[in-house]
């Protein structure tokens, strides 16, 4: 009887794997794709991929829209004011060449070059170009105050109400 038992057992215990085994290779057969199915599952991956990058294109260039003309008109400030600075800059070490030479000699024939035409126009380059520096750093001066003023004015305002 002992031996009846445990035969039983065994076949029980055999049949369940079997039974697991099939029921595992269903499983694998209901699970399986197709090759159509994962390619139109690539695809639809690939266009929310495309679509998300295509909408961070558009956002980029509707900043870059708003950014670009303020941007243009600084580089165009600021190339007047480092064209004036190159100016500046270059003229009076060209006045300081061809004008007054470092010399004795230059000494000496200085007061017959600073007459002459090509030094006349390098003075009057310098002395525009130093006031045109300074009237620029007076005008960045009186913006930077405004704004700063007009921020006080803003919340001031803002803390009354």
């Amino acid at each position: 009887m002992y031996q009846s038992t445990s035969i039983n057992l065994k076949e029980k215990k055999t049949k369940e794997i079997i039974d697991d085994k099939n029921l595992d290779d269903k499983n694998l057969e209901e699970n399986e794709m197709t090759m159509e199915e994962i390619h139109s599952l690539q695809d639809a991956e690939f266009e929310k991929i495309y679509n998300s990058l295509f909408s961070f294109e558009k956002y980029i260039s509707k900043i870059s829209s708003y950014i670009y003309g303020p941007i243009i008109f600084i580089l165009r400030l600021t190339g007047i004011y480092f064209v004036w600075i190159t100016l500046h800059y270059a003229a009076s070490h060209v006045y300081v060449q061809y004008c007054v030479p470092g010399t004795i000699f230059g000494f000496l024939i200085s007061p017959f070059l600073v007459t002459t035409p090509h030094c006349q126009a390098l003075r009057w380059l310098i002395s525009t170009a130093a006031d045109t520096i300074t009237k620029m750093w007076l005008f960045i001066g009186a913006w930077i105050c405004s704004n700063i003023l007009m921020a006080n004015v803003n919340n001031g305002a803002t803390k009354n109400e």
